[in-house]
């Protein structure tokens, strides 16, 4: 009795010694893979004409890209694009400056460095990367990084536009009619005609209504475009607006809010 006792004392622990001397893995069993840490970790990308080979961690960051790999493993299907050169996942909608870009600000942050110095263009990019493929993180601290960099209004709304950033429509269109240089025409190509044209009726409309020079102070008639010194123009006998900044500033802002509602009603909704 007592040596059968022994014998499986001594078989146990002979045992115990091959488990541990194996990691603690049945040697008589095949391993198996760990479903999220077992992973072929790099995939295949064609973005027009160039191929780029990206960690798959990075990617499953965006939903975008999550949905597409989950969809992916859920068929388990031994061939699947992005393995090799010739079968890559084909980006259509994006340029290589664009992903690029995001690779060389998103890497860095993705391994827990700070984010490297960049440009608007750079940003603009990123922002509309993670607009489309959504990364909400990121996307917000996108948009930090642009208004830092403070861009010109008209970049501001066709970036708000492309990239659904209502909040910074409204800044911009006063901006444009604040500002002491006038539109140009290279801006109104980019805004479009009729909202080139509506823009410069409302400057126009409530700029400031004096100006100084030697001779003294002049009143602008929105009417008929003369200057005068009188309450009542000259030219067409209009009267004339008192200089009140207040009061412009107010109507300029409801002027606004009727062409957002015209041009861009998202950013009233």
């Amino acid at each position: 009795m007592l040596s059968n006792m022994q014998t499986n004392e001594t078989g146990s622990s002979a045992e115990a010694q091959e488990e541990l001397h194996n990691g603690g893995v049945e040697t008589n069993s095949p391993p198996q893979r760990h479903t999220e840490f077992y992973t072929t970790t790099m995939v295949v990308l064609r973005i027009q004409k160039i191929l780029y080979k990206v960690d798959i961690r990075l990617l499953k960051r965006f939903q975008v890209f999550r949905d597409m790999f989950d969809t992916a493993s859920q068929h388990n299907t031994d061939k699947r694009e992005g393995l090799e050169d010739d079968d890559p996942i084909v980006l259509p909608g994006v340029t290589n400056f664009e992903f690029e870009s995001l690779l060389r600000i998103f890497e860095p942050m993705h391994f827990w460095e700070s984010a490297p110095t960049a440009d608007l263009k750079q940003w603009s990019a990123v922002l509309h990367l993670c607009t489309m493929w959504y990364y909400d993180q990121l996307r917000e601290h996108a948009i930090k990084e642009i208004e830092k960099l403070d861009p010109p209004p008209v970049d501001s709304i066709l970036l708000a536009r492309k990239c659904n950033v209502n909040k910074w429509l409204k800044p911009a269109y006063l901006r444009l009619c604040n500002r002491p240089e006038p539109i140009t025409a290279d801006e109104g190509s980019l805004l479009g005609i009729q909202l080139f044209a509506d823009l410069c009726h409302l400057r126009e409309k409530f700029r400031p209504v004096s100006s100084s020079n030697s001779s003294g102070s002049y009143v602008y008639c929105s009417s008929c475009g003369y200057n005068n010194k009188k309450s009542s123009c000259d030219n067409c006998g209009s009267t004339l607006p008192q200089n009140n900044t207040s009061s412009n500033n107010t109507n300029l802002d409801n002027a606004i809010d009727k062409l957002l509602e015209n041009y861009d009603p998202q950013a009233t909704s």
